[in-house]
């Protein structure tokens, strides 16, 4: 009988008591999983600068591009990967903020300073990641404006800034052109398809 209650006993997690470790238990990670989340992170993290390589080539490409068909391509591509810069941005946000809550429970735990530091590190690799992004998004979007300037000056040259700067700002505005030529309509095209990038940029760098 009481072989059965020291099993009992021993069969029970003391208050206090770590599963993984034995170690105290206060709500938080164990130091294998706390580590596990720190590297999906910094996976994550990874994936943003790969997606901001691609929008960087892309745009460059998109100033270049020579047919509608591929012009409406590289802006699904574009499209998808703003999507998903947003969406894993948000997910490292989620994650950081559980770490950061669970990190708070440890309370002078010797392993809390080693994560502490690790969790700002993370924090701070995020933070400038993110700053890279909309440095890149805004530097875009500057030349998609001189790009619409320009071809919006060859349609009507008597254009002025703020006519041009008013069609930029506006989605709802007309551009017209002095001439009916087929040139003429495929620039209107590029103009308006620039517009839509513009917008989607700025629409970006909110995330």
């Amino acid at each position: 009988m009481s072989n059965n209650h020291s099993s009992e006993q021993n069969d029970e997690i003391k208050d206090g008591e770590d599963l993984e470790t034995g170690g105290p238990s206060s709500g938080s990670q164990t130091l294998g999983e706390f580590y596990k989340e720190v590297n999906s992170i910094k996976d994550m993290i990874r994936e943003i600068r790969n997606n901001i390589a691609a929008l960087r080539d892309l745009y460059k490409r998109t100033l270049t591009v020579d047919t509608e068909d591929e012009s409406s391509r590289m802006s699904r591509q574009i499209d998808l990967l703003i999507s998903e810069t947003s969406r894993i941005s948000s997910e490292i946000s989620r994650k950081l903020t559980i770490m950061e809550q669970s990190n708070k429970s440890l309370g002078g735990q010797d392993q809390a300073q080693k994560r502490l530091t690790q969790h700002a590190a993370l924090v701070k690799e995020f933070m400038d990641t993110m700053t890279s992004y909309r440095d890149m998004q805004t530097e875009n979007a500057r030349k998609f404006k001189e790009r619409i300037t320009e071809q919006y000056r060859k349609v009507n040259p008597d254009a002025t800034q703020e006519e041009i700067s008013q069609f930029i700002d506006n989605d709802t505005n007309k551009i017209q052109s002095s001439s009916e030529s087929d040139q003429s309509n495929t620039i209107i095209s590029e103009i308006q398809d620039r517009q839509r990038d513009v917008r989607r940029i700025e629409n970006s760098i909110n995330v």
